[in-house]
């Protein structure tokens, strides 16, 4: 979170799109940036419902998986749903957040190199302690 702490700083921090699992990337908390918009991958507890139809609607291909969150719908087809993501929207982020795991699909690399994205700083998935 530092490189982004940082590039936040610069100016050069816009707008983060995190494509993990929101549990596992604090993000908000960890970067401390107020103007910089954060897109998360929504997962309410199930006991909140969800809109079936609203989620085949958005993830057409990940209709089988029996998703029933953006999270889970987005992880069952990352490479189609990186690509509907990116066109979505009409400033792309300035950075993405990803798992490594996550950028080694062919085709979500793909989409983030054609759009311009680097790989700019690896970070732990670790909580960083001092003593």
């Amino acid at each position: 979170m530092a490189a982004l702490r940082a590039e936040a700083a610069d100016g050069v921090l816009h707008s983060v799109d995190v494509l993990t699992r929101c549990h596992q990337t604090p993000s908000h908390a960890l970067l401390h940036a107020p103007r910089v918009a954060i897109s998360i991958l929504g997962a309410p507890p199930p006991t909140l419902g969800f809109d079936r139809a609203a989620l085949a609607r958005q993830f057409p291909e990940a209709r089988r998986s029996g998703c029933t969150n953006e999270c889970d719908c987005f992880f069952a087809a990352p490479g189609h749903a990186t690509r509907r993501r990116m066109r979505r929207t009409r400033t792309a982020p300035s950075h993405v957040e990803l798992f490594d795991d996550l950028l080694a699909e062919a085709q979500v690399e793909q989409v983030l190199r054609r759009h311009g994205y680097v790989d700019l700083a690896r970070m732990p998935h670790t909580m960083e302690w001092g003593g």
